[in-house]
């Protein structure tokens, strides 16, 4: 069953004494104090290296306990590319700025399934108005801007901007969750062990890449002839500034690695207006976060290698057994503040004396984040929701006070060994998990990603009787600092689609099945320009910042066009989707974006197809849940040549 997710709304009481802002860590004081740990023990002995921290479940043992470990041969890393990690990056291709009029004609196709004839007639007016006045002047502009930064995209300033700018809490807002597969032999599941091969999982990931040997991120369409030794020796001798394109002619297609510079050692600092990313490049130490309180440890010792299994083990063991009762106001909860609200306390900590422990806390290799509670493990099929819902609750806000959200990466440990990682999105609760054959979707040539957005819109327009509007996340990393473009997959088509298996007249399959393969393949050509940049929810975005921009930041003081009313319903995003399908991987979950909303995180495998969907109290999830069980068992049946009942 499914549970409505509850908003977490927490005010920091912050208790002031003598002028200074009331520690909240183990040990009192007028200042934060952090615990830092230095427990020692003998390194143990290994059997084999610990795989990347994507593969985290898979754990080296001792001969005494079940910790991970490393060969004294082995320098810690994954592995050693002999393609150097950046080798593809500024050969990149740029992201392009679709034209002008492609842009247009694609918001209006989106726009069409959602207005009666009168309104779109009115949309479509200032849509073409827009085209030859303002918006072919800001589209100039914004090319020549492009024109001058070819170092990066059109969109990453902006879109940085959006974030940081945003005053509203990280949390529920921004920060989504991904759960880790489950460690299935009890002794490597413990709270401690499980979080030391995370830990060391961590480093290697983190040695490997700062030492440029992390093999690069590359799209094979031919892998039996590129994702070979013999390809990487010969793409390794290519010039950086051409090897792209050696690439390119072998069908292979580097990725943008921009990103991975923030994902370790960096925080996301709040301030007034907007706020920042800091990142310390030659950090050692982690940040662990227990009972509300604050401890750091060293994870590499000062030539930057990683300490041995047992000592990490010893650390988390300390601190796990440091009987320390909750503070009464814990320090986390001002990371679920407002940005302007935390900002103000954050200057107030700094005045009063904290600035070298808030340091620490912000250069932190990551966060760890033991919870006393259970992760609540999966006993029979009766109660696979519930502990979906109990999980999502947990990996996504937890109690507040035990997290700090602006780390740009977090990992949580429940007490059983669950583990999952909570990330700030600056730079990436109701529950139901369906199973569903995906062989019938692949056997029908249809996509299945497709088959699920189709599914949604059924469920909704079953519930509500309406369309909903939809975004879809798609990366366009192929793009030098490239970022995500959105899907809309409420398309004519997919409505379409929709009112005929309500209509169910006639009730025949073979005259549904061509709607639900043409409905796939536009929803396909709509994933394939949006991965290709052209989409149009990026350009126009960017056009209305510049718009802003020239008026002072003035959100007020744009072209007719934005102040459409169907172009603000059209960015109330009701269904906010994405997908996340790997094998590490089990469960994943973020918050509506808007009140009314739903946050629906979908994974895809061989065998079943797995649906984590957050609301607030407004909606009834359950209820969602079931009529989207009930389409996709309909659509199913369609692709196999069943007919429906009436």
């Amino acid at each position: 069953m499914a549970a409505a997710l509850i908003s977490v709304s927490v005010t920091a009481r912050c208790v002031l004494r003598k002028g200074r802002l009331v520690s909240m860590s183990r040990r009192p004081g007028a200042t934060l104090a952090l615990a830092c740990c230095s427990t020692s023990r003998a390194p143990c002995s290994c059997r084999r290296p610990l795989l990347s921290m994507h593969s985290p479940h898979c754990v080296v043992a001792t001969q005494r306990r079940p910790v991970a470990s490393l060969a004294a041969s082995d320098p810690g890393y994954l592995h050693r590319s002999i393609v150097p990690t950046l080798h593809f990056q500024k050969s990149l291709p740029r992201l392009p700025i679709p034209k002008l009029e492609d842009t247009l004609r694609r918001y209006l196709a989106a726009q069409q399934p959602f207005l009666n004839e009168a309104a779109f007639r009115r949309t479509e007016d200032l849509t073409r108005a827009f085209e030859v006045e303002e918006g072919q002047r800001l589209h100039k502009e914004l090319l020549a801007k492009d024109k001058k930064n070819k170092h990066t995209s059109y969109i990453s300033e902006p879109w940085f901007n959006m974030y940081l700018s945003g005053r509203e809490p990280v949390v529920l807002n921004h920060n989504p969750f991904m759960l880790f597969a489950k460690e299935e032999r009890p002794a490597y599941s413990t709270q401690a062990v499980r979080a030391t091969n995370l830990a060391i999982s961590a480093a290697r990931f983190l040695r490997t890449l700062r030492d440029g040997v992390l093999e690069p991120d590359v799209f094979h369409l031919n892998p039996a002839k590129t994702d070979t030794p013999g390809f990487r020796r010969w793409v390794r001798l290519l010039p950086p500034a051409f090897s792209w394109y050696g690439a390119y002619l072998r069908n292979a297609y580097p990725l943008d690695m921009s990103q991975y510079v923030n994902l370790f050692s960096s925080t996301r600092i709040p301030c007034a207006l907007r706020d920042q990313l800091y990142m310390q490049p030659d950090a050692r130490h982690v940040l662990v976060m227990r009972r509300g309180h604050l401890y750091t440890f060293d994870l590499l010792d000062e030539r930057g290698d990683i300490l041995s299994p047992l000592q990490i083990l010893a650390r988390f063991q300390y601190i796990i057994s440091d009987p320390s009762p909750w503070p009464r106001h814990p320090l986390g909860f001002l990371t679920t503040e407002r940005r302007d609200t935390w900002a103000a306390l954050r200057q107030r900590l700094l005045e009063t004396g904290n600035s070298a422990a808030l340091k620490s806390l912000d250069s932190a290799v990551l966060c760890f984040c033991l919870d006393e509670e259970n992760g609540t493990r999966v006993q029979s099929k009766e109660d696979v929701a519930a502990s979906a819902s109990a999980l999502s609750h947990a990996m996504l806000h937890g109690r507040g006070g035990d997290r700090w959200f602006d780390k740009s990466l977090s990992v949580i440990v429940a007490n059983d060994g669950n583990a999952a990682v909570n990330f700030e999105h600056s730079w990436g609760d109701g529950v139901a998990v369906l199973r569903f054959m995906n062989e019938v979707f692949q056997k029908q040539k249809v996509s299945p990603d497709g088959v699920l957005q189709l599914a949604l819109q059924l469920a909704y327009l079953r519930l509500y009787g309406t369309p909903a509007d939809t975004y879809e996340s798609c990366s366009t990393a192929a793009f030098r600092h490239g970022r995500t473009e959105t899907i809309r997959p409420a398309s004519r088509a997919a409505i379409d689609c929709c009112h005929a298996f309500f209509a169910r007249s006639p009730f025949q399959a073979s005259s549904l099945r061509p709607l639900v393969q043409t409905s796939c393949l536009h929803h396909g050509q709509l994933t394939k320009e949006a991965a290709m940049g052209q989409g149009f929810d990026r350009h126009l975005f960017a056009l209305r910042r510049l718009a802003m921009q020239q008026n002072g930041g003035d959100a007020t003081q744009v072209p007719a066009f934005y102040q459409d009313p169907a172009y603000a319903r059209l960015n109330h995003i009701i269904l906010s989707t994405s997908t996340l399908s790997s094998d590490a991987v089990t469960l994943g979950g973020f918050a509506p974006v808007t009140p009314n909303g739903l946050g629906v995180a979908y994974g895809i495998h061989n065998d079943w197809i797995g649906c984590n969907v957050s609301a607030y109290t407004s909606q009834n999830v359950p209820d969602l849940m079931r009529a989207l069980d009930m389409s996709l068992q309909e659509i199913g049946d369609v692709l196999l040549g069943e007919d429906l009942k009436k």
